[in-house]
Parts: C-alpha cells; structure tokens; sequence
C-alpha cells in the first residue's frame, strides 16, 4: 500500500525522500530496496536519499534526479560487485551522494558509475575503491563536476580510469580531484571541456585521443607518469595548467602526437623528466603550433623534440634551470622551429649575454649549444654523468675551443632578460635541478686539455648532426 502511494506522488512529478536507511541512528545496516525506489520514481522526479548505507547494483532507467542529504552521507555500496550505478536513459542527475565498492572486473570495466545515455549529470559525489570512477559511453552532453574520485588499493597495472569519456561530444569536466587511478581519459569525443580538476598518482593525468576541439584549462596534474598526452587531435587548446613532477618511464609534462592547431599557453611544467615532447606535431606541414607564455622550469630536459618535427613556434616562454633547455631525441639541431616570434623570444636562465641597451632584450643571441648534452641526445645512457665533474668539463672545453662546439639545437635572436616571478609557479616546492660544481669542474679541467688537444687535429672536421 505504501510502495504504491509513493509510486502515486512521484508520478505526479513530486519530489519524494526516502525513508530513514535505519531505524538505529549510526547504524551500518544496508538497505536492499534502492532499486525498488528508483523504480517508484516517475519521469522528472527526485529521489532525495535519508543519510545511511544503501544497496548498489541498482540501475536508472528512467529521467530522474538522486540527491544525496544536507547533513551526513548516503552511500550507494557495491559490496565489491561488478557497477554501483548503471545508467540507461537520458537525462539523469546524481548529487551530493557517495559511491563505493564496485567490482574489481577490467574486462567488465566494473565502475562506480557507468553511464551509455546522454545529458547525464553527476556534481558533488564521492566515489571510493571503484575500479572505474565515471565512465561514460556513448553519453554525449553530460556534465562531471566537482566530484572526488579514488581507485580500488590495487596493483598500478589493475586499476581503472578514474573518469572515462568515450564518444561523448560536449561533455564538461570540472573541479574533480582524482587520486591513485589510471588514467582521466577522453577517446573519439569533441568539444570536450576539461577544466579546473587535480589529478594525482596516476597513469596520464589528461588523455586525450581522437578528441577534437577540447579544452585543457586551470587543471592540476602532479605527480602522474605523464601529465597531459594529446593524440590524433584538431584544435585542442592547453592553457594555464600546471603540470608537474611526471616521473614515469616517460614523464611528460605534456606530449603532443600527431596532432594539429593545438595552442599551449600559459603553462607551468616543472619538475617533469620532460617538460614538452613533441612526436610529429603538429602534423600538417602547412600549420603551426604555437608555445606562448609557458614556463619550464626545473625539468630534466624543458623541451624535447623527434629529428622530423617542424613548425612549433617558441616565444615569450621562460625556459629556468632545465638540466637540458632543449634537446633532439637523435641529436642535431632542431631546424624548422622558430625561437623567436614577431621580435618576441624566451626567456633562458642559462643565458650568457648582456643588455647594453636596457631594453629586456638580450644583444646577444642565445644559442643552445652544450658539447655534452649533444652526447647525451645521442646516447641517453650518459645522463647518469650529468652535472659531473667531467660532463662540465666537456662543456667548458667546447666554449674555449670552437673546434668542439657542436651545432647549436636552437637559436634565440631576442632571448627576454627577465625571469617570471616566483609566484608564477603556484606555490609548487621546487628546488633547481642543476649544483653549483664550479670548484671541482676547476680541477677537471685537464681532460678539455686533452680534448681541445685533439680538436687542433682535427679542425677541418665539422660536427656530425
């Protein structure tokens, strides 16, 4: 009689709000009649869940709304059995709830919420040991917002993606924070905004693949194997994220593959292995990919580039203590992109010149020429050597003798004097990369002897590249 006057109500479109989940306040009881509610809910209703514990596996195949209380918590629990929540008709909202405990199945794609209808919402849930977070499929028009997700305390190789967005044209994700999953992924979906979210302890902070027109605006990527990876992608803007500490094999702070009218501005990339990688982008041989007003800083190489990539135009960019400010995955010189833009270049910390004229432009153009890392662009394994003794000496021998200076990889004209302030870098807790080794280079300056001895030998012989 009960289920059937509630059923009454909400198929007037009245709110209706589920009784309490226990009778015993505090009590851990899970009620097994979630299902049953959503089922009693009429098109455009609005569930509104008592705090306490209720029993997942449900799915809303209808155009309803689930809240969660103003005070305390409803979890939607899974018991560790295949999706939380599943959704199968347009127009669905979820908020303010929690949801946990999915399955642990990655052929199943076992998620805390899977969703395959469009205009589907979900704000201000918490979604805890899930093996996928949010995966939406098919689910175009839908909104991710303000959401903490954390994976299942699994094996890095085990986990799901923390969200998940496929074929879902014109979804927004916003403000979520991401903690130990996989990835946050966007494959075969455009007009895609990804805005103002923190990732943590991932795979790629940001994928993105096959995924046009999308913005990457004011988001937090720390501490991932590689922070943002673009693939086969048109018209992608990256601006004023940060991007920091990626330290896997990779360790991108941002990658671009194959991809065309991509624009990244304003970033911070610090701390990375890699600030910038850069593998056949962008991709046609008429468009240019502009890199304005970003700061790499403290990276062990600010930018690296495959021998073939052409058209990437550096100005206004600050380039502050990178082990290498930029270097070729083959060696040689990184002919065919611009350092210098309309008179504007970028800022290097390792800039050796003057500015007689005060006018915030070096009078001497900056070359990025050092003997030892053309060595290391060649054999990768020397970077164990870095910042030695000996790797300094080497350098200190090629700017005393010009028979062991190797081709320069960049070419600023208009190299900037002024480094960014520290505020720039948001309150990350860096340290410079590079020791002060002057005194013990000083004693190890024998071995350029021995090398300047055999550049006299050979001065007829140019640098290989």
């Amino acid at each position: 009689m009960r289920r059937s006057v509630v059923a009454c109500l909400l198929a007037c479109g009245l709110s209706v709000t589920a009784p309490p989940a226990s009778a015993t306040a505090g009590s851990t009881e899970v009620r097994n009649d979630l299902q049953a509610m959503i089922d009693a809910t009429g098109d455009g209703g609005t569930l509104r869940l008592r705090a306490g514990r209720y029993e997942g596996g449900v799915t809303i195949d209808r155009p309803i709304t689930i809240e969660g209380p103003a005070t305390g918590r409803a979890v939607i629990d899974g018991d560790g059995k295949g999706t939380v929540v599943a959704v199968v008709s347009p127009n669905v909202t979820l908020r303010g709830l929690a949801i946990s405990g999915s399955g642990s199945d990655l052929t199943h794609e076992d998620s805390g919420v899977h969703v395959t209808a469009p205009s589907f919402t979900i704000e201000d849930c918490r979604l805890t040991d899930v093996l996928f977070g949010i995966h939406i499929r098919g689910a175009a028009d839908s909104v991710i917002r303000g959401n903490d997700v954390e994976s299942k305390s699994v094996t890095f190789t085990l986990r799901g993606d923390g969200i998940h967005v496929y074929q879902a044209d014109r979804t927004q994700v916003e403000n979520n924070r991401l903690s130990d999953g996989r990835d946050m992924i966007a494959f075969f979906s455009s007009d895609v905004v990804v805005r103002g979210n923190s990732v943590r302890g991932g795979r790629y902070g940001l994928h993105l693949m096959y995924s046009d027109r999308t913005v990457v605006e004011g988001n937090r990527l720390e501490n991932n194997l590689t922070g943002v990876y673009v693939m086969y992608s048109k018209g992608v803007a990256v601006r004023g994220n940060v991007l920091a500490f990626s330290d896997g094999p990779s360790g991108y702070g941002l990658a671009a593959k194959e991809s065309d009218l991509v624009g990244v501005l304003d970033n911070r990339m610090v701390g990375n292995r890699i600030g910038v990688f850069l593998d056949g982008s962008p991709f046609s041989a008429t468009l240019v990919t502009p890199y304005r007003g970003n700061v790499f800083a403290y990276n062990d190489v600010g930018a690296m580039f495959q021998p073939s990539v052409r058209n990437n135009a550096f100005s206004a960019n600050s380039f502050i203590d990178n082990r290498e400010q930029v270097s070729s995955t083959s060696g040689g010189s990184l002919a065919g992109n611009d350092w210098t833009i309309d008179g504007v270049g970028n800022h290097w910390s390792d800039y050796a010149g003057y500015d007689a004229d005060d006018d915030g432009v070096g009078d001497v153009t900056y070359r990025a020429e050092g003997l030892y890392d053309a060595l290391t662009d060649r054999h990768p394994q020397l970077t164990f050597f870095a910042d030695t003794p000996a790797a300094r000496a080497l350098d200190a021998a090629a700017r005393a003798f010009p028979a062991l200076r190797p081709e320069p990889k960049a070419v600023d004209e208009r190299p900037l004097i002024e480094a960014p302030t520290m505020a720039a870098f948001d309150g990350l807790a860096v340290e410079p990369s590079r020791s002060v080794l002057a005194a013990v280079t000083a004693a190890m300056l024998a071995i350029a002897l021995v090398f300047a001895s055999a550049g006299r030998r050979r001065r007829s012989v140019r640098w290989a590249t």
